[in-house]
């Protein structure tokens, strides 16, 4: 017998149902059958119920996972995977898969955190048609991220109907071939090349109201939304091993969730010293940087912060002096997207070309204890159609990492000698910060996206780092730090813009492109670069800044822009082409300057 409200199987003498409290009506003669009398079949009204792929009709009632528990309930979250393509790529039988994930939910019950799993292979929708029935899923690699996203969505209106406390956790198990990771245009893919042209982003499962999201992101209408969930995922390389799966949850269980606050860690580009110093300035006040004595001061800056070229890796990747048994670890360096570039790098000053190994995935899995990790390079976080070991996430994750953050594609970031944080520097700083305060990782990464956000609305560099980087490992992680907030702390998933704000999205017009994928110029082109021949002029203006003040040469620009804003103010745009990492497409200055060639904002990528 089943709840004619919830579908929740109940037992035959049951009076109400255990989880939403209808009350259950007995017939006198019932039918000796466990499943309700499928109505009629009748056509589906398209305005009420749109057609979506590999969904039938089937009528099982959904099985709602919300259990009577007498324990505290301090978090609440769902697991999202698919049974079926992720026990295949482990080679191991789903049934048994599915007992180590519901195995890890129970041990989270007894710290107080709540998990739901949901079956993306094999999921029977909680809420119903007009005709009463329930619509069944079984998911594919050819199913979209928003089919998948839509399970959640199931789940959340769920608890709204049925007065149940929300779940706030989104926790994705699997890679993408399991559950999709949406690939959507970049917010600067006129100024970029190749690959770099999209990003990868786990950031729409926060908000899983359909396929309209991936244009509202572009437009950057989405941050008119509420969030539902603080979103993490455990990716799962092509050539994982049930190891690396149970291994990671193993730690979770033992860790309790929570990351000891063990020795930091710190490398980065010369380049960016000064802004590492401010981004790691939160880890200082913890105390968590170890003195070093004995080492010279030009591997150093700050005390703290190793340096590349200055500190460099051996041909058997040896490294002179990273610390194994450090727990919280940093890197501000250069990454690149070519599969034998897999290291991060260092660059000579002087800007000579010169590009140094600093770190590889092979130094990470010699960690010795659990850590955190985040990562400014560019494809930092980098991990669809990789091998785990030419990944630098996927090995971390396979190895003492708890918690990862890094960036898919393109990384941007500030110039020292500018003194400002900008971009992936805000996001950094304001994510260690929060971690600090013992907030779960899902809660510092949301709120470090919307402090970047807030720094410039509008701005496509910031909304490109927002949707970029990713987090990876349970949401609910967080540090051992004492007076730890996760419990109490409360971080609004609500919209940081309201829907009648105007949002500061610039109109772009380019008035002189010279890329690699650029057309050839037309005459009328010519005409108009012609016309505005003080451009030219400008750039001479910059590029004189650019070396007397950040220390660029600035070569001929790549791309000319005139950017116009909603508030009345424009601003001109300069590409310049940079030195680049062995493998990697494209290496820029973006400079942002009034009409008078005055220099606003110098941003790079890394």
């Amino acid at each position: 017998m089943y709840c004619p409200e919830c579908g929740t199987r109940l037992e035959d003498d049951a009076l109400f149902c255990p989880e939403c409290g209808t009350k259950v009506m007995h017939e006198e003669a019932a039918p000796e059958t466990t499943t309700p009398q499928r109505e009629p079949e009748r056509p589906t009204q398209p305005e009420r119920q749109p057609e979506r792929p590999n969904r039938q009709e089937r009528q099982p009632n959904p099985q709602p996972q919300e259990e009577v528990d007498t324990r505290a309930v301090f978090a609440r979250g769902l697991i999202l995977t698919n049974l079926a393509s992720l026990s295949q790529r482990l080679k191991v039988d789903a049934v048994a898969l599915k007992g180590i994930l519901e195995n890890y939910i129970e041990d989270l019950k007894n710290l107080g955190l709540s998990y739901r799993l949901i079956d993306a292979s094999d999921y029977t929708y909680l809420k119903s048609n007009l005709f009463g029935q329930h619509k069944h899923v079984s998911l594919t690699g050819k199913n979209s991220w928003w089919e998948y996203a839509d399970l959640t969505l199931d789940q959340h209106e769920w608890e709204q109907k049925k007065g149940l406390p929300e779940s706030e956790y989104l926790f994705i198990i699997g890679g993408s071939h399991d559950v999709p990771m949406p690939t959507v245009p970049n917010f600067l893919a006129s100024h970029m090349s190749g690959k770099d042209k999209t990003m990868d982003t786990d950031m729409l499962y926060a908000y899983p109201y359909g396929q309209k999201m991936e244009q509202d992101l572009l437009s950057q209408r989405l941050f008119r939304y509420d969030a539902l969930f603080y979103v993490g995922r455990l990716p799962l390389a092509d050539n994982a091993t049930l190891d690396d799966l149970t291994g990671y949850l193993d730690r979770s269980v033992q860790l309790e969730c929570s990351v000891p606050l063990g020795y930091a860690y710190s490398q980065c580009d010369p380049h960016w010293k000064q802004i590492t110093e401010v981004i790691t300035a939160p880890l200082a006040k913890t105390g968590l940087f170890p003195d070093y004595p004995q080492t010279p001061d030009q591997y150093l800056f700050g005390k703290r912060i190793f340096l590349t070229p200055a500190v460099v890796l051996d041909e058997d990747d040896e490294h002179p002096f990273f610390n194994p048994n450090a727990g919280y670890i940093f890197f501000n360096l250069h990454g690149s997207g070519d599969m034998r570039s897999y290291h991060y790098y260092g660059q000579e000053m002087g800007n000579r070309g010169q590009f140094y190994r600093a770190f590889s995935p092979r130094l990470i899995a010699s960690s010795q204890r659990p850590n955190i990790l985040f990562t400014q390079a560019c494809y930092g976080g980098r991990f669809v159609d990789f091998p785990k070991q030419y990944s630098m996430v996927l090995t971390a994750m396979s190895a003492m990492t708890m918690v990862f953050v890094g960036s898919s594609r393109t990384a941007l970031g500030g110039v020292d000698s500018g003194g400002r944080l900008s971009t992936s520097d805000i996001l950094a700083e304001a994510f260690n910060r929060h971690m600090l305060t013992g907030k779960s990782a899902g809660q510092s990464f949301f709120a470090a996206r919307m402090a970047t956000f807030k720094h410039k609305p509008g701005d496509p560099a910031h909304a490109l780092t927002i949707a970029e980087f990713n987090l990876f490992g349970d949401p609910m992680m967080h540090l051992a730090v004492p007076d730890s907030e996760f419990v109490t702390a409360h971080v609004s998933k609500s919209a940081p813009i309201g829907q009648n704000e105007v949002l500061n999205v610039p109109e772009e017009e380019i008035l002189m492109n010279k890329s690699a994928d650029s057309q050839p110029q037309s005459m009328l082109s010519q005409l108009r670069q012609a016309v505005d021949a003080n451009i030219m002029k400008i750039h001479e203006v910059i590029s004189k800044q650019l070396y007397e003040q950040y220390n660029i040469p600035a070569r001929e620009p790549l791309i000319i822009t005139r950017k116009k804003y909603p508030d009345g103010h424009s601003e001109l745009g300069y590409d310049y082409p940079l030195e680049t990492v062995p493998g990697s497409e494209s290496n820029v200055a973006l400079v942002t300057a009034n009409e008078k060639g005055d220099i606003q904002e110098v941003i790079l990528t890394k």
